[in-house]
């Protein structure tokens, strides 16, 4: 696996609101992806405490988090013809009671990506990407098409 096949990420993880809805796509690195618009209405809090996803990302070997809400998480893939290191960047931001949104940066393979979702929301949360450079919400769902398929578990 090549350091060029990992998507390089610049977005915001939120959860969805209630008047979000489809309205076509966007191509993003050769991929169509799910816009979403109704998003810049109230965006609720994703259900979980800052402490429980701090918690939940603390248990990921190799990242380092600050009780800031700030992180760094690398790694090394293994694949062919050569190795690939990847890192992403985050900052975890919350109102007190609940998870605001996640901030990211960088790349990753998809079983790490999965585990970012993991520790951030439970599976029963939809969530809404902001792609920074693009300026537009994309259903979260979408952005596995950012992954070469060789990269994802066979279905």
């Amino acid at each position: 696996m090549s350091p060029q096949s990992l998507p390089l990420l610049n977005l915001h993880l939120l959860a969805m609101p209630a008047e979000a809805r489809p309205c076509g796509s966007i191509v993003v690195h050769g991929q169509a992806l799910e816009l979403v618009e109704g998003c810049n209405a109230a965006v609720p809090p994703i259900p979980r405490t800052f402490e429980a996803v701090v918690g939940q990302l603390m248990e990921l070997d190799r990242l380092y988090i600050e009780w800031d809400g700030s992180f760094v998480w690398c790694g090394k893939s293994s694949g062919e013809p050569s190795d690939s290191v990847w890192q992403l960047d985050g900052m975890l931001y919350d109102d007190g009671a609940a998870v605001r949104r996640l901030e990211l940066r960088g790349s990753c393979p998809w079983i790490e990506w999965t585990q970012v979702l993991h520790a951030l929301a439970p599976t029963d949360t939809p969530l809404v990407a902001y792609l920074q450079e693009q300026q537009c919400f994309v259903q979260v769902s979408s952005l596995k098409q950012l992954w070469r398929p060789s990269e994802l578990p066979a279905t």
